[in-house]
């Protein structure tokens, strides 16, 4: 994880739990997540997410109807990424939960 986004609110041999936080205006580090997971998203405005090389791979602003928050959803293991803020006055709020086994 990006340890300054990234707080572990728990972890042994089964999960780990993230607590994630990106500031208005923030772009966190590049880096990976090597579990599946569950993300509750608590709150959120328009983001992108970038690969590892800095190319789009994912735009909200793109979305035919706009997210909804609070929303639960599943996510595959992640390659290298980075998530940019793009809110001026809302921050990306979620807990992640990874499955190890």
């Amino acid at each position: 994880p990006a340890p300054k986004n990234h707080k572990i609110l728990l972890e042994n041999e089964n999960v780990r739990v993230l607590e994630v936080t990106v500031l208005p205006g923030e772009t966190e580090p590049v880096h990976s997540h090597r579990w599946p997971s569950i993300l509750y998203i608590q709150t959120a405005g328009d983001f992108i997410d970038r690969d590892g090389q800095g190319k789009i791979i994912f735009d909200s602003r793109q979305l035919p109807t706009p997210l909804t928050f609070p929303m639960t959803m599943w996510k595959e293991p992640e390659a290298p990424h980075s998530i940019e803020n793009l809110s001026k006055s809302i921050a990306i709020r979620l807990l992640g939960v990874e499955i190890k086994k």
